[in-house]
């Protein structure tokens, strides 16, 4: 089977195989109509659904009808298609301005008047939803007989018809057109394979075969018809394919996979013995090993439990990524399916990263990547709207994911394992996340979990297999001692000469640690820092010595050890991290702040140039540098740089963090957050100003292109913090960014109207910058209200108490109030 997916231009090769083109171009140029043709498909077979007769308004589970979210759903479904059908035609005639075939003439004259109907039909549901329903509807022909005489809609289904048939006719000729050119080729290309390519030709392989096999012609009605039903095959996958897109995209998050890739990898050779290794430790050949419970059916759960910073998070993450995971578990699936899937609890992160949902949705997500029947049979009643009225793409509630969740782990035919790190950083009560967890529990399901050993989790696992991190990995705290003295040359140089005292430095510091691999981590660096200013043993020894045992007071010790203006800078560093994490945290929005934004918060000047600078790759890596390094001498290992970026190798991406949670909640606590805030001046320093500085130079200067939409949003968070702190509104510092937004667009709209353009602002983040919006529509001309109110009522929907909806209402009054109330008013209140 085949489907009519939106093909993309760039970076299509053909591969060869038994069938291959003869012509690259004429292969392209087949791609390029088949392409055009089905989107045109997609968009009038969608307007002739919901404008046919006997199309029903979709009823939910609940016997519920909405109409306004029914006609919401179809103009936000037409709307996509229009689009789509305007990119792929634009590149058609990119491609087809030199030569064109009348095939391609036949199909972008259709493709024309399918934009003018679907723009025709729009205009009639938008005036529908405006209107307000007077009686409740059963159809969307119903619907738009309110606006509309019976002759014009059967006009318009009869047209939409018409053109359905042409365009599987033109699509026909096009394709027995390519067949001519089709021949019989031994041999294998290698080079030219990609996935897409793969795809794309398996698609047009299947139907150019059914039309060689069948000698379908363009000429004769019949064989348009068998076509056409061939079409339909594909235009139905084609659905399920847009459909399956959209919920992975709204299961996925940007933070999905960022905890994970921040924990640092286990260092060489340690964590051996979690999969039997070390067969000298009871814990790991006795009837608990964690090797034997992968195994077996006897529980459900195993229970991985530490002092704070033992390495957990780290265990958990070699655990989850060890090629002799899924080789012990295939022995407990016993040939059934399985799923691998892991979470990591993190509570210096944003909202997602700590919270039930960002656990589910992470877990749902991964189960259903890749396979569009599970999704389909996951989320039916979506599915339903989604082919009804092109709805189903609402956010989830709670109770629907978790019943997604519950519905995929019910097939007892297939094993799922989930890791799940870092209990004891879930938001909300250890109860909570306690009762999830055995809500989950199954025969067909494998949890292994880890958390900090706090009673409500000691009392709910005790009996469960488990280990103590801290009593197993004295062996690999000695194994990363040793990596690290023994590549140091001035190390090396002392034990030769001091060979007894250079392993008595080593053992007590191995066993000072207590299985805590973050004090070890610390100390090893401070250790390592007197080396490099020639220290002797003995000096190593006795600044070993003074280091305490204990981790909130080792972090005062090295806090205490800084010169005065660089503690007073890391303070500095320190506030302006947790006040970027407050005004940040959205729940789905990044928390960390990149180098680069702390490199232009850094600085001393809070003022803003109105002046513009496009910073170059060489601009940034030395900034980004530049910051590492101040990092790195100002918080002496209490901050860490990412050591990678999902999805990007760019030094303007490098984030930064705590090392650990262990130092935030230290850095942050009630008994030491005092002295940060006396070390900085309380309220001399002003973090919120920094940030607000730091993202208008930022938006100025970064490309466009790839940061513009995300810098805007930023710039206005921070506007609205600002606003709140002071209660003033910020409108030197809006109007800037509306300027910045308008140069980046070349817009000719009145600057303030950009802030309601963008989809990139959320509605809350725009009601609390309402103040800038009111003073700027007072200061406006007529025309300039106009302009703005038009595209405020067609970017959002507004609820009574919003603050925006107040300042558009204040408008209602005015001069423009019969065109607001139509436009505006009655479609965001009814």
């Amino acid at each position: 089977m085949f489907s009519l997916a939106t093909f993309r231009y760039k970076s299509l090769s053909i591969p060869s195989s038994p069938w291959s083109y003869g012509s690259l171009t004429s292969a392209m140029e087949a791609v390029a109509a088949f392409s055009l043709a089905s989107n045109v498909l997609q968009v009038i077979d969608f307007a002739a659904n919901i404008v046919s007769r006997g199309h029903k308004l979709y009823i939910s589970a609940d016997g519920r009808v909405e109409e306004h979210a029914v006609l919401d759903a179809a103009l936000n479904n037409l709307t996509e298609l229009y689009n789509t059908l305007q990119s792929t035609s634009s590149h058609k005639a990119r491609r087809t301005r030199l030569k064109a075939t009348p095939t391609d003439r036949q199909l972008i004259k259709l493709q024309n008047e399918s934009e003018k109907i679907v723009k025709d039909l729009r205009s009639k549901l938008e005036t529908v939803r405006i209107s307000g329903p007077h009686r409740k509807w059963q159809s969307i022909y119903q619907a738009l007989r309110s606006v509309s005489s019976d002759k014009e809609i059967s006009r318009l289904a009869s047209k939409l018809q018409s053109i359905r048939k042409e365009v599987d006719t033109a699509i026909l000729v096009s394709l027995r057109h390519s067949i001519e050119d089709l021949r019989y080729r031994s041999g294998d290309d290698a080079d030219s394979r990609n996935r897409d390519g793969n795809k794309l030709k398996e698609q047009l392989e299947e139907i150019l075969v059914a039309i060689r096999e069948n000698d379908w012609q363009g000429s004769n009605r019949e064989d348009v018809n068998a076509f056409s039903k061939v079409l339909d095959v594909g235009a139905t996958q084609n659905l399920k394919s847009r459909f399956c897109t959209s919920i992975l995209a709204r299961l996925y998050y940007r933070q999905l996979r960022d905890r994970a890739e921040a924990i640092p990898p286990a260092f060489k050779e340690t964590f051996e013995w979690v999969f039997g290794g070390d067969p000298s430790s009871d814990a790991q050949t006795g009837p608990q090993s964690f090797a034997n419970w992968l195994q077996r059916d006897d529980s459900s759960i195993y229970w991985i439990t530490g002092k704070p910073g033992s390495g957990k998070s780290t265990l958990m993450k070699y655990i989850s990524g060890d090629g002799r995971l899924p080789s012990l578990l295939a022995k407990w699936a016993n040939g059934q399916t399985l799923t691998h899937a892991s979470f990591y609890f993190w509570n210096s992160g944003s909202l997602m990263q700590m919270s039930r949902f960002g656990l589910f949705q992470a877990l749902v997500y991964t189960c259903l990547e890749g396979n569009e029947d599970l999704i389909i049979e996951t989320f039916a009643e979506r599915w339903d709207q989604f082919k009804t009225f092109g709805g189903g793409r609402d956010p989830m509630e709670w109770l629907e994911l978790r019943r997604a969740f519950n519905h995929i782990i019910a097939d007892q035919s297939k094993k799922f394992f989930f890791a799940i790190d870092g209990l004891d950083e879930f938001d909300g009560e250890p109860k909570e996340i306690i009762e999830l967890i055995f809500g989950v529990s199954r025969s067909n399901v494998k949890l292994c979990l880890s958390s900090r050993p706090w009673l409500p989790f000691e009392d709910a696992f005790h009996d469960r297999p488990s280990l103590l991190v801290e009593e197993l990995t004295k062996k690999d705290i000695s194994t990363f001692v040793h990596g690290h003295f023994t590549q140091d040359v001035g190390f090396l140089r002392l034990q030769r000469s001091e060979p007894a005292a250079a392993a008595a430095l080593l053992d007590n510091l191995v066993e000072k640690a207590s299985g805590v691999f973050l004090w070890v981590h610390l100390v090893v660096q401070s250790l390592l820092e007197g080396l490099s200013n020639s220290d002797h043993m003995s000096d190593l020894q006795d600044r070993l010595d003074a280091l305490p045992g204990d981790l909130e007071a080792l972090f005062n010790k090295i806090l205490e050890r800084l010169e005065p203006e660089y503690f007073k800078q890391a303070c500095e560093t320190f506030r302006l991290l947790r006040t970027h994490r407050t005004v940040f945290d959205n729940g789905t929005t990044e928390v960390s702040p990149t180098l680069l934004s702390m490199y232009f918060a850094d600085g001393r000047d809070t003022t803003t140039s109105r002046k513009y600078k496009h910073l170059t790759e060489n601009d940034i890596r030395s900034q980004v540098e530049t910051m590492r390094r101040r990092l790195n001498a100002r918080c002496r290992g209490f901050i860490e740089i990412d050591r990678n970026i999902v999805g990007s190798s760019a030094y303007s991406d490098r984030r930064i963090s705590y090392l650990h949670r262990t130092a935030r909640d230290f850095i942050e606590s009630e008994n030491y957050w005092p002295t940060v805030l006396r070390s900085t001046g309380h309220s001399l320093f002003k973090p919120e100003e920094r940030w607000a500085m730091s993202y208008i130079r930022m938006y100025k200067s970064m490309p466009a292109v790839s940061y513009g939409n995300q810098l805007l949003g930023r710039c206005v968070q921070i506007a609205r913090a600002l606003q709140e702190s002071t209660g003033l509104v910020q409108k030197s510092y809006l109007d800037q960014i509306c300027e910045v937004r308008s140069k980046f667009r070349n817009s000719v709209v009145w600057p303030p109207t950009e802030l309601v353009i963008t989809r990139d602002i959320s509605r809350s983040s725009l009601s609390g910058i309402s103040g800038y919006l009111a003073l700027a529509l007072k200061t406006a001309t007529p025309e300039q209200v106009k302009q703005f109110l038009h595209y405020a009522k067609s970017g959002y929907t507004l609820t009574e108490d919003d603050d925006f909806a107040k300042v558009l209402r204040y408008y209602s009054k005015s001069r423009y109030r019969r065109w607001f109330h139509r436009k505006l008013i009655l479609a965001a209140y009814e």
